[in-house]
Formats: structure tokens, sequence, C-alpha cells
């Protein structure tokens, strides 16, 4: 097959193209089919011409046919590429031209955002459309790839190994493990190769008449450019001569082998607030003696001097990967022989879930940086080894560009909508194609924003830092999304005891908001106020649209009625042939003419009408003075609803050109219904039924049938384009009334915030699904009351956060009616693993791919892709310096309102969740009884009024957690108060979860802060290593929220 790359396509003159078309023989497909064209130079008209079209592998080529129907094969018009399009059949334009196929180039910005040809027969556009979908570049692939496979399966070879088509080798599922970015460490980053703990003792302090506060830089030599390299550094104990510091160093096998010896500089830090410090000493020791093994090594601290006394001792105790990894081979083995012996399945299914997170990969995040502590326990020996791990996500730019994929279509199909509308005077065109140009335009916008974000997505990062959260192509991407995750106690063993990792994750990530367009009128709450022009409008419109989707299924609920009737004739079964045609005339009274009789439906009618070129002469409308013999029939018959006779004679094709009214249109329909009756009834009561054939049968009664479902269709049609109609012409009556914000504003906006809420919690259900997969109680919670999500959100109620706010409010409310998930097995392709995103902004869902072997451990109803519904669950507290003020003169109802209202959502969500688990087994019923108590606590507080109330967001969270939900942290940017509160949050579990030492909670916090993974968030985002506060921004903060001295300083982010 000739196949032609779009490289090749741009480098083709028109006459080379005609060439080749003149040169291939035979096609895969052709055709006759209209397309629309513009002509005209002074005014521009669109009219729908005839075209000869020819499909070749992946090219279509269009002739032009003379008015005698002729193919003028001498001049190709032009041709279309199939590479990178997505073929859709719909309804067509006319009577004429029933189906209609688009080809929709997702991410290539062109002029012509899409390409469309009309087709008249329902078996030649299908025919088209499977010849387009197999000529495809991406069909093509997949064939390609599924041979590939079989073969090697059947040869044990690959067939095209050392070419240029084994870019992507076929890979067994074990082989993965290898093939990880270079530096990183077999074992993933929470688990080193190297991992030092460090204690000194006896240290001198420059000054004789004080205590030091010690802190200690690390630094690695380099062989190969014989220097000294900065690497990291500890916490700073205060006023203590024989420290023990809680931070360890980690190093990766790489940064091992490729260094020799490695510094350790101990400093009096004298001053942290202003970084004033003074050098104790230094003590070098060779790597290769630390990588013998575990073991503590003893150093001494030497003075700059050679002839300095000796200013302390230091003390490295050193984990080596290797004893680390011996550990896991044998907890692995201990549990292959309990999931072998005869114990209750209920204790291998708890078992196995706890191993399943320890060995769970790390395909979903990239870019991670860790930060290890040894902190100690209350009333014990046991060290908690706790592990910061920081990830950027690898799915976030796919989810993005498919949500924005989504928006782009519908408003391409709005611009369809826009084409129905013709046949309207000069005064409404001119208002049409005004809009139709803004659409484009708009579309354009998105196009531009898929190509930066697809050319973006090679590269290094996969956030968007928050100094480029107001850039317009990265407007729809989540500011500064990280994975934050705690392991504890990872592959300890004590005894004959299995302990595994406890893993606690959270989302931490800049507000969802427009910041590219500003807050001039505030944010989406208050742009939709009940008494703005766009509640009205957008009101109207949500109206219209609801009732637009009943239309299609009051149509085929039509046809399988009038299927039932002809079946039954057909077998000759007499009585249920009647009770049939009688439920069709009873729902045809009841259901489908109600529905379009509505006060809605009517009014757009009426302006419709008003709108059109010309009305229709008097002698061309229906007239009720024909069939005067059987109108004492029509009125006592229960099939006639009393919109008198009608003319059997008039064509029904022209309706949709017509200016026929409501109750006219009814009467057709009605009259096609009363017709079909008579031949029911005349079949049922005469004696020739019994004698009638197949093809007599077929010409007595589908003629009547045929033309109910045609006037029904036609009726349908116009009443589909009156509401189409009345949604832009309240659009054209808002944009005349001077309003600043438009529907266009409007909509932008609230696409950038949905997008990138629904991106932020697809990226944690993804998450939250891989490490608690074989989890059955969580599962079940997944397909009876849905996914719970607790955001917490740090945004003060006053200026421009407040307007911040007011988006989160709006698409909070629009992400629980329209988001949803649906579980489905990947594909054989390793490297297809990225969510698919379907739908449109009402009802968006995001699929989520999980392998064949732990998709067959899920329930039964998420196995035959039942849709997950989210529950997201928001409490904000303002906590910086801007919330003092509003506390003070400001209003803060908004967060009372967001509060309040999510409290209520809590207690429904917690209602379900306690029918389900109250008797499952005794530890859940005892965990939802100590969750209701925390329920009830957390309503005392949401009432309380108190300023800066962050025991609601540490008690929401914790509750939420018990709860299987998945947590979300944010502020603004997602760098300062975000990592103050995640690393709070992180000490709290330390300390409720796993007995960690009280003494040392509060220097835990401090070590978490200034040497831990949140701090490097700063720089990865302004480029500096602390947090963006002054000293006055500090001191209002909450006493627990408040940076440690020397972590912090006055920047602009």
């Amino acid at each position: 097959m000739n196949m032609l790359s779009d490289y090749t396509m741009k480098n083709l003159t028109d006459k080379e193209l005609s060439s080749y078309a003149h040169q291939l023989q035979k096609y895969d497909m052709d055709g006759y089919v209209g397309m629309i064209v513009t002509d005209g130079l002074l005014r521009k008209r669109r009219a729908l011409l005839l075209y000869y079209m020819k499909m070749k592998g992946n090219i279509l080529f269009y002739f032009k046919v003379s008015d005698r129907g002729e193919v003028l094969e001498s001049q190709l018009e032009g041709c279309q590429i199939l590479e990178g399009c997505v073929p859709r059949l719909d309804d067509g334009i006319n009577e004429e031209y029933k189906f209609r196929i688009t080809l929709i180039y997702p991410r290539i910005i062109e002029d012509k955002l899409i390409f469309t040809f009309y087709i008249r027969d329902r078996t030649e556009a299908t025919a088209w459309e499977q010849a387009i979908n197999k000529g495809r570049y991406e069909y093509m692939r997949k064939r390609f790839s599924e041979l590939r496979n079989q073969l090697q399966e059947m040869t044990g070879n690959d067939p095209v190994e050392g070419t240029y088509f084994a870019c992507k080798p076929v890979l067994d599922p074990g082989q993965l493990e290898v093939l990880r970015k270079p530096g990183t460490a077999p074992n993933g980053p929470d688990m080193p190769y190297l991992e030092l703990s460090i204690a000194c003792s006896s240290l001198v302090s420059i000054s004789p008449d004080s205590v030091p506060s010690p802190m200690i830089k690390v630094s690695l030599f380099d062989e190969s450019i014989g220097k000294w390299i900065k690497f990291c550094k500890t916490e700073t104990v205060e006023n203590c001569a024989d420290p023990q510091f809680i931070h360890t160093i980690r190093l990766s096998e790489e940064q091992a082998n490729t260094h020799s010896k490695v510094r350790f500089e101990v400093y009096d830090v004298r001053n942290k607030k202003e970084g004033i410090v003074s050098r104790i000493g230094h003590s070098d020791c060779r790597l290769s003696l630390l990588k013998k093994g575990d073991g503590l090594n003893t150093l001494e601290i030497k003075g700059a001097d050679e002839e300095d006394n000796l200013k302390g001792f230091i003390y490295i105790q050193t984990y080596n990967s290797n004893g680390d990894s011996s550990r896991a081979q044998l907890v692995a083995k201990r549990l292959t022989q309990f999931m072998q012996s005869s114990d209750e399945h209920s204790r291998r299914s708890e078992e196995m879930l706890n191993f399943s997170k320890e060995i769970q990969d790390h395909s979903l995040v990239n870019n991670s940086i860790t930060s290890s502590y040894r902190l100690p326990q209350n009333d014990s020996s046991e060290v908690l080894r706790v592990t910061e791990i920081m990830s950027e996500s690898k799915q976030v730019w796919d989810i993005t560009i498919g949500l924005m994929q989504v928006c782009m279509i519908e408003e391409t199909d709005m611009l369809y909508e826009l084409e129905e509308l013709c046949g309207l005077n000069q005064r409404w065109q001119d208002r049409m194609q005004d809009l139709i140009e803004e659409k484009k335009s708009f579309i354009n916008h998105y196009r531009s924003c898929i190509d930066h974000l697809s050319k973006h997505e090679a590269k290094q990062y996969s956030f968007k830092r928050s100094i480029d959260k107001k850039e317009v192509w990265l407007e729809c991407m989540p500011t500064n999304l990280h994975v934050q995750t705690m392991k504890i106690n990872s592959n300890a063993l004590v005894g004959d005891v299995v302990k595994l990792a406890s893993q606690y994750e959270t989302i931490t990530v800049g507000c969802p908001t427009a910041f590219n367009l500003k807050y001039k009128q505030g944010g989406l709450k208050k742009l939709l106020q009940s008494d703005s022009p766009l509640f009205l409008q957008t009101s109207q419109e949500k109206r219209v649209r609801e009732l637009l989707e009943h239309f299609p299924l009051l149509l085929n609920n039509l046809k399988k009625n009038v299927y039932e009737v002809l079946k039954h004739g057909c077998r000759k079964q007499r009585t249920e042939m009647k009770i049939a045609m009688d439920d069709l005339g009873k729902w045809m009274g009841s259901e489908f003419y109600t529905i379009l009789a509505t006060p809605l439906i009517q009014e757009s009618l009426m302006s419709l009408q008003q709108a059109k070129t010309a009305p229709l002469s008097p002698n061309k409308r229906i007239q009720s003075v024909v069939y005067n013999n059987n109108a004492d029939e029509i009125q006592n018959d229960p099939l006639s609803f009393g919109f008198g006779d009608i003319d059997g004679e008039c064509d029904t094709l022209n309706l949709l050109e017509s200016d026929y009214s409501l109750p006219e249109m009814i009467q057709r329909a009605d009259y096609h219904l009363y017709e079909l009756n008579n031949k029911v009834t005349d079949f049922v009561n005469d004696d020739y039924r019994g004698r009638l054939q197949q093809e007599e049968w077929d010409i007595l009664m589908n003629p009547s049938a045929d033309s109910l479902l045609e006037s029904a269709r036609i009726l349908v049609s116009q009443a589909k384009l009156a509401l189409l109609f009345s949604i832009y012409r309240e659009y054209f009556q808002l944009s005349e009334s001077g309003y600043a914000t438009g529907i266009k504003g409007l909509r932008h906006r609230k696409d950038i915030c949905f997008i990138q809420a629904a991106a932020t919690i697809a990226v944690s259900f993804t998450i939250h699904l891989k490490s608690n997969i074989l989890d059955w109680s969580f599962m079940a919670q997944l397909h009876n009351i849905g996914f719970l999500i607790h955001w917490e959100s740090l945004i003060s109620t006053i200026g421009e956060e407040n307007s911040m706010l007011e988006d989160i409010e709006v698409t909070k409310t629009e992400i629980n009616q329209s988001l949803y998930f649906q579980i489905i097995s990947q594909s054989d392709d390793l490297y297809d693993d990225k969510p698919i995103i379907k739908g449109k902004r009402s009802r968006v869902i995001i699929q989520v791919p999980v392998s064949q072997s732990l998709f067959e451990l899920l329930p039964y109803p998420l196995q035959t892709g039942q849709l997950i519904r989210v529950n997201w669950i928001l409490f904000n507290i303002g906590v910086n310096e801007q919330q003092s003020l509003a506390d003070r003169i400001g209003d803060s109802s908004i967060q009372d309102r967001i509060n309040t209202s999510s409290l209520n959502d809590l207690h429904k969500y917690f209602m379900k969740y306690s029918e389900l688990f109250l008797f499952a087994t005794e530890d859940l019923g005892k965990s939802v009884e100590d969750t209701k108590k925390m329920l009830d606590k957390l309503h005392e507080l949401v009432f309380q009024r108190k300023q800066k109330h962050v025991e609601i967001l540490q008690l929401s969270a914790l509750l939420c957690r018990k709860m299987n939900a998945s947590r979300i942290t944010s502020c603004k940017s997602g760098k300062d108060r975000t990592s103050m509160s995640s690393t709070l949050e992180q000490c709290r579990i330390l300390s409720l979860s796993h007995n960690l030492r009280e003494d040392i909670f509060y220097k835990t916090l401090d070590a978490m802060r200034l040497t831990g993974t949140r701090i490097q968030n700063a720089q990865k985002n302004i480029g500096e290593r602390c947090y963006a506060f002054n000293k006055l921004q500090r001191m209002l903060l909450p006493a627990d929220y408040r940076p440690p001295d020397g972590s912090y300083k006055k920047l602009q982010t």
C-alpha cells in the first residue's frame, strides 16, 4: 500500500500531487460526495457542491465534477492526509445528504480545523468511515505491532530487530526493571545504595563560654575534576555538644562509585536568621570504607590547621543497600511461605496487601527527590526509618491535553450547530458569521496550547513552575503539581515478625484558577450570581442542552414501538399487534408530544420563524379541509389528539425549510399515526390477513410506518434547530447589552479551572489506585459510593485570592456533577499506559488502564465498565497575613459557605460509608465508630467562630484518610503555605500513628522544612532554596505553620 507521510505532503507541489493521483490505477475507495465551499468576490457565499473523492492508502483525493456529473480528473481540487486524524460519522445537512463524515485533527495547527464531506447513503457512509479508519497511520501502526508480536511468539525472534522499525522493542515485563533513568538506584528512589546516619560528641565551641549549635555540610570529591562538590547538609541541633542528627545522608550507586572521598564539615550556627556560622572543623573519609557494609565508623574532627587540637568526634552509622536487599528477600521468602500455608484467607489478603505496597513500581512518577530520617519512638528502642519522596507526575501533561481536546471538540460541534442554522435573514446571517469566526479563534487558541504542550512533554521536567502560572500556553496545566510521599519502616524485620512499610501520599498543587485571565470582575462565583446576565444565559443553555439530550432517545423509543407493531403483524399475531399499536398511541400522546410541546420549544420555534428569510405564502400552508368524511372518526379515535384534519398530500421533506408552527407539525405526525392505526385495525378485523404474503404485507404497512417515522424525525429536527437558535439568540442579546465578560470569557475561565482541577484529581486517582488496588475495602468503596477526595485549601478571603476561591467553589460543584473514572485493562503495548479521556464538558470520563493481572482482581462491576463517581470534599482556611486583614475588616462568608457545604457532603458520604462497612469486619466496624466521633467533633469546629481555625484542616484530613480518601493540599502557588501544611501533616502522622517521641516533634518538623524535599520544591520553582515569607508574614502565620529560621526570606514569586 502506498503511504505518504505528513512531511512528504508538505514538500510536494500541486503538479506533483496531481501527477501522483493520475499514476494510481486502483483506489481503495471512491465515490461522489458533497462538500461546502465558500465562493464570491465581494459577498462570500457558502454552497454545497458535488465532488468525486478517491482514496489510496492514507490520502484522500477529491476532483471537480461538471454540471453533467462527469468527473474532471484533470482538475484535482485537493487532497487530505489521514495522519493524526479521528473520523466521525454524524447526521447530514439536509434530506439529500443525510450523513456527514468529519476528520478531526486534534494536534495539528492549521487554518482548517476540520475536514468535512457529506454522503447520501448510509451504506456508503459506513464504508467510507471503515476505509478511512483502516487507511489511517495509527491503524497501520497498530496492525504492524500486532503482526510483529505474532511473528515473535511463533519464531522467538523479533522480525524487525536492528531495523528502523525496531525503535520500540517488545519487552518482557521483567525486563522493565532495567529501563530506568541513569543515576537512579535499581531499588527505586526510596531505597538508596548507601545511607549514612550521623552523630557527634565532645564538640568544642568557638566561644569558650557557649555551647555550640552544630550543623554538618557534606561534600564529595570528584577525581575527574579534582574538586570537592557540595552535596547536602543536616539540620541544626541547637545548644548541644553531643548532637544526634535525624536527617540522614543518602547516596545512589552512581554517586558512591564516581566519588572517592566524602568530607564532613562541622559548623557552629551562631545566628540562624542571619545565616552566621563559624567553622569548627572537618573530617575526611574514603567512601570505600563506608561501602564495606553496615557498621559504625568513628572519625576525628580536626581544625583548619594541622596544629589545632582535636575538635570532637563524628560517628557514621552506615546502612548499605546489600543488607536492605537481604532483609527484603527474607521478607519476600517468608511471605511466600505464608501464602503457601493453610492459614486463613483474610490473613493472606492483608499480608499480600501490605507487601504489594512495598513492591509497587514508580511508573507514574519521575524526577524523584528524596530525604530520609531516623527517628526515635516513645517507650521503644526501635527507630523509625522515614523517607520523604517528592516526585513529578508523568501523566499530567497527557491528561491536560486530553481534557483540552474534549473542550475543543465540543466547540467544534458548536460550529456544526451554527452551520445547521441556515435560511435566516441577512441580519442573523451576519451575526452567525461573526460567531463562527469567534468560535474558530477560540478553537485555534486551544490548538496552539495543545501543540505547545505536546512539544514540551518531552522536556526534562513534568510540572508548571509557579513563576510560569500566567503563561498563556500553560493556562490549563495545574501549577507546581507534585506527588509527596512519606514511607515509614520499609523492609524492617524484627525476629519472626514481618513489619512492612506504611505509605502516605499527598498531591501538592497550586490553586486551580485562571491566573492569566486575571480577576478584574471577580471569580466564577461572582460572575454567576443569580442576578447576573451570565447566570441567566448559562442556566437557559443548560436547560436547552438537557432537553436536546432527550431527542435521540425519543426517536429510538419511537422506532422500537413501531417495530413492535410491524413485528407482530409479520408473525400474524393479531392480539399482540393491536396491543402494540395502542401502546404506541398512548406513548405518543403521553411522552413524545408532551416533551415537544413544552413552552421553551414553542417560544424557540416562534423566534426561529421570525428570523427566517421569508415566510411561506398562505396557499402553501397545511389546510385542514380534507378528509371531512372521516372527521368524526378522527375526533372520536383515542389515537387522535385534537389537532384536527390535515392534508395527507403535503410533502414532509420540505418541513425543515418551512415556517410551519409546532401544532401544524404535530398534526402531520398525528395524521400518519392515525393512518397507521387504520391499517392495523383493518388488518386485524379483515379476513384477508391470513392470505397476505411477506411482500404484500410490506407494501401495505411499511409506507405508513416510514411516513410516521419521517414526520417525527422532521419534527424533532425542527425543534432541535429552534432550541439551538434560542441559545445563540440569548448569546447575541448578551453581547449587544455591552456586558464586559461574554459567554466566551466565561466558558474560557470555566474550562481553565475545570481542566486544572480535573487533571489534579486524575493524577491523585491513578496514584491512589496503584497503591490500594489490592485493598478489597477500597475497591468496594469505589464501585458502591465513589472516590473520596479531601482537598485542603489555604487561600485567603480578600483581594485576588478571594476571586481564586470563587473559581474553586464553582469548579468543585462542576467536578462532582460531571467527572467520572473508569478502570480499563491495559493493552498489550507496554508503552500504552496513558489515561484516555472521553465525553464532553457536562460528562467527562477518564479511563485509567491497569495491567491485565491487576484488572482481573477488580470487583466484577468495575471490570464491566462501571463509572466511578468523584466526591470532592473541600475545606479552606486562610492562614497568611491577608487573612488576618480579612478577619478584621473583610468578609469571610465564602470560606464559611465552602466549609459548611463540604461538611454536609462529607456527612452524606459517611452515611453511605457506614452502611457499607459498619458490619463488614470487627476492625472496620470499630473504625467506622471512631470516624463518627471525629465527624461530630469536626461539626463543632466548623461552626465555631475562630480566626485561622486550622484544626478544621487537620481533623478533616485525618478523618478522610481513615475513609480511604486521597489527599490534595494547595495554596496560591503550591509552594510555601502548602509546604508548611504538608510537612506538619507528616509529623502529625508520625506522632499519632507511629509513636514518634514527643520531645523531637518540632525538631523533626524543622528538619523536614529546612533539609527535606519541600525546600527543594521552592528551588525548582524560583531558583532559590528558601520559602517566600518576610518577617511580618511569618509572624502572622499560625504557630505550627511558621518556617524555621534560615529557611525563608522576602521574595517575589
